[in-house]
Formats: structure tokens, sequence, C-alpha cells
């Protein structure tokens, strides 16, 4: 009986030994680093509206979006556009940051999501995988939604327009009026392989 509850008590005292090692590891993995929020818009039933994704940072440390560095407690949007930022096709970063505070964009609606730093990177590859490209498909909404629906057990239907997109972030309760941080137009910039180009002021002369 003596060895019996000998050998219970060192299994015991392995198992509180092993704690302190495995909690940490275990934390650190799943530590949520940031915000990731679907967001799309349509100004009125004739305009084609746009769609994006707009991430926090909500660690202590820069983080990396696309090949954006995102500093602790700044925000960055990210979408595609194809020739109306006058900048050509690809993966623009805080377009919509810029309009939305200068134009206004009232009737947009978002889902948001946190995220480890693990998904983010992920994310970060879908972005950077787009790079250069737009099709009449394959456009903003259906680039927002493929990525969010990498990390999201909520599902959306982009139906590759923002319109459809917006739908269906509504019948998911979407909240209207996500509030974005402010940029100024030198913080505006297009992605352009592994580099990041400042976009013209000519180029966000108007609204979404």
């Amino acid at each position: 009986m003596k060895k019996k509850f000998k050998g219970v008590f060192c299994l015991i005292l392995a198992v509180v030994m092993l704690v302190p090692f495995a909690i940490p590891a275990f934390a650190k993995s799943d530590e949520i680093v940031a915000r990731v929020s679907i967001v799309s818009y349509l100004k009125n039933a004739f305009s084609t509206g746009h769609s994006w994704l707009y991430i926090e940072n909500l660690s202590d440390k820069t983080l990396t979006v696309g090949i954006y560095q995102l500093e602790p407690g700044d925000s960055v949007s990210v979408g595609t556009f194809k020739n109306s930022r006058k900048e050509g096709r690809g993966i623009y970063y805080n377009v919509e940051n810029y309009c939305v505070n200068k134009f206004g964009a009232s009737a947009r609606y978002s889902l948001s999501e946190t995220v480890t730093e693990s998904e983010l990177n992920g994310i970060s590859r879908k972005i950077n995988s787009y790079s250069g490209k737009w099709t009449p498909v394959k456009n903003c909404a259906y680039f927002a939604a493929y990525v969010w629906n990498s990390i999201s057990g909520i599902y959306l239907i982009s139906g590759s327009t923002p319109s459809c997109l917006r739908t269906s972030i509504r019948l998911h309760g979407g909240k209207r009026g996500i509030e974005m941080s402010d940029v100024s137009a030198d913080k505006v910039y297009k992605q352009d392989g592994s580099s990041l180009r400042v976009v013209r002021a000519s180029a966000l002369s108007k609204g979404l």
C-alpha cells in the first residue's frame, strides 16, 4: 500500500513539476496579437462599392501585415484595387483609412475577430500572394472574404461584389460604421513585390 501511495505521489509531483514549463509555451503560441475586421461599403444602389480588411495591433511589438510594418497600437487597412487609384492593380495599404476619414463612408458594415501571431502570418502570406493582382472575379470583395474565411469560423460569401459581401456581413450580425484611424497621405502605399511605394496624392483625391 505504501509502495502504491509512493508511486502515485511521484506521478503527481512529476506533473506539478512540468506545469511551470508547459503553461508559458502554451500561452505564447495562443497569445492574441491583433484584431482583424472585414469591411464592405456601398454608397448607394448605383455604386460599385468597395471591400477591405482592417487590422489593429493589440500587442506591444511591431507586427508584419503583408509587408507593412504595423507598430504597437497602430492599425492599417488593406485592400485590392484595379486602376481606380491610378497606380495599377494590386494590394494597397491605408487607402481606406485615408478616404474614410477624409471623405466619409458611413454605410460600411464590418465583422471582427482576434488573431494570434501565427494566424496573422497566414494572413500576410495570403495578402502577399495578391501583390499585383486583380480580376473582375478575384476583386476587392473576393480578396477580403478569401482572407477572412481563412481565420474565422464565420464563413462569408462575397459573390465577387461588395454589395453581396456587405449583405453577408449584415446577416452575420455585422456592425455599421467601424471607426478607422486617420492617416496622412504619405502613409498610403501600394505593394510592389517586396517593397512599398507611396501612392501619389492625385490617386487619393476622391472617396471610396
